[in-house]
């Protein structure tokens, strides 16, 4: 519906207060006005060659700058508008002179000025939703019998503007979210609503913003891809600028190929095991996981009653593909085997620094005991198998796990050693076979084997009786 106001506050009529004004409304059908040709200087009929008329000729929005990697305003159209109203510069402010649902109904009729000035000033004014556009002023030389043609360009005041950016993706993404934030720091986030297809998928990113004019900020959006649910696998970070202004939509569709998503395999993992320092062990990695420098640290593991040994890439524990982490070098999926055992391999060339394995042995049984001591776990019962003949003390250190046992029992085992074993020498029936009993944990037994030469376990053992 239109409607027009009789104007009767002019410049020149600064006395008459804005409740005359007010009362003076008064409101007129498009129907008394003719249709035609209404330029200014045209002949295009009017109602009345003595009066003076305005006909809004035509209206854009401002466009917004940016460049080729800033997502913009989606351009709008008169039709996205409602509650067009006219206004004219009175001497206090602009007051409407016109007003309709649709512009339509404004321009396709003249509308009377009451006392026209010299130059009359006058803006125009429209909706889109809860945001209010409005032009700057424009002016026009009135003259009677002739309709001046009004052009505005609307621009919105401060309210919500709105973005919505979709990425269509290749890969294995599984989650997204994105933030949104300005040079000065204000910032909100959310979940992008996700979507998976045979080879990637789709997130779209969208959220009102409520933003300040004139000038509107320039946000950085950010739009994060992980290769799972939890999120605790970074795949890509997808940046873009947005040009928010209130009234519009910002939106774009963009194209990305994600990085790989590399699977880990874990294999021997017993039944039940505990995770140290907690959480999950990851089963999917990116070039992004991991630290800083992009090394991934790969936990250990416990489990009842055997000892974790550590990870390997080779199925055959070979000492040389001992792993605890996955550098940013690695492209490609990882099978980490891993070594849970009971048995504690020594000899003469190995090390303190070693696993004790067979290929990577200890280099004595204080080593040995070392490792029962800090594992302290009282449901193993261990073996440290003697590979060879040592020479030099060995000892078995106190093995008391504070307020518990280091161990179920310790075994030793001689392999390859003289007479097949440490302890063979069916004398004392506290020591046959190869057992250490489960009572002297928690004490010292000192092995002393002082050899240069092979001489038997049963003249060992009684040359300990004697150093004893």
């Amino acid at each position: 519906m239109k409607k027009f106001f009789e104007n009767k506050m002019t410049r020149r009529a600064a006395k008459i207060s804005a409740l005359f004004f007010a009362a003076s409304l008064a409101l007129f059908s498009c129907d008394n006005f003719s249709s035609g040709d209404f330029s200014s200087g045209g002949t295009g009929a009017v109602p009345d060659a003595s009066k003076a008329y305005v006909k809004i000729a035509g209206v854009k929005t401002k466009g917004t700058a940016g460049t080729s990697k800033t997502v913009l305003p989606n351009p709008l159209t008169v039709d996205d508008f409602t509650d067009w109203t006219l206004k004219r510069e009175t001497i206090e402010r602009f007051e409407p002179i016109a007003s309709a649902d649709t512009l339509a109904e404004l321009t396709d009729c003249a509308i009377e000025v009451q006392n026209p000035n010299t130059i009359d000033y006058f803006i125009l004014e429209a909706k889109k939703g809860s945001v209010i556009f409005t032009s700057s002023s424009v002016g026009a030389t009135l003259t009677p019998g002739v309709a001046a043609e009004l052009s505005f360009t609307l621009v919105p005041t401060s309210g919500d503007g709105s973005f919505l950016v979709k990425v269509n993706f290749t890969g294995n993404a599984a989650a997204a979210d994105w933030t949104l934030s300005t040079a000065t720091g204000a910032a909100q986030s959310g979940e992008a609503e996700f979507t998976k297809t045979a080879s990637g998928g789709t997130a779209v990113a969208k959220a009102d913003v409520n933003v300040l004019g004139p000038e509107y900020p320039t946000y950085t959006l950010n739009i994060n891809f992980y290769g799972d649910e939890a999120k605790t696998i970074p795949l890509n970070t997808y940046s873009e600028l947005v040009r928010i202004v209130p009234g519009y939509q910002s939106g774009a569709e963009r194209d990305i190929d994600l990085n790989a998503l590399y699977k880990i395999k874990y294999h021997n993992l017993p039944a039940s095991y505990t995770i140290e320092g907690g959480g999950t062990l990851p089963l999917n990695y990116s070039r992004k996981s991991g630290d800083a420098s992009g090394v991934i640290q790969i936990s250990n593991v416990a489990a009842s009653g055997k000892y974790f040994a550590g990870w390997y890439t080779s199925a055959d524990f070979d000492p040389t593909s001992r792993a605890s982490q996955i550098l940013p070098t690695t492209a490609s999926d990882v099978d980490l085997y891993g070594l849970f055992t009971d048995e504690l391999y020594v000899s003469n060339s190995g090390s303190s620094s070693a696993v004790g394995t067979k290929g990577d042995p200890l280099g004595s049984i204080a080593d040995a005991a070392s490792i029962i001591q800090s594992a302290a776990d009282s449901t193993i019962n261990w073996k440290i198998m003697i590979d060879g003949i040592l020479t030099g003390p060995q000892s078995l250190e106190e093995l008391s796990g504070g307020a518990g046992m280091a161990a179920a029992s310790i075994t030793l085992k001689g392999v390859n050693g003289p007479s097949g074993g440490v302890f063979q020498d069916g004398i004392n029936a506290g020591w046959d076979g190869t057992s250490v009993p489960e009572t002297i944990i928690g004490s010292a037994l000192k092995i002393k084997i002082p050899m240069t030469i092979p001489i038997t376990m049963q003249d060992l053992y009684h040359l300990q009786k004697i150093l004893m």
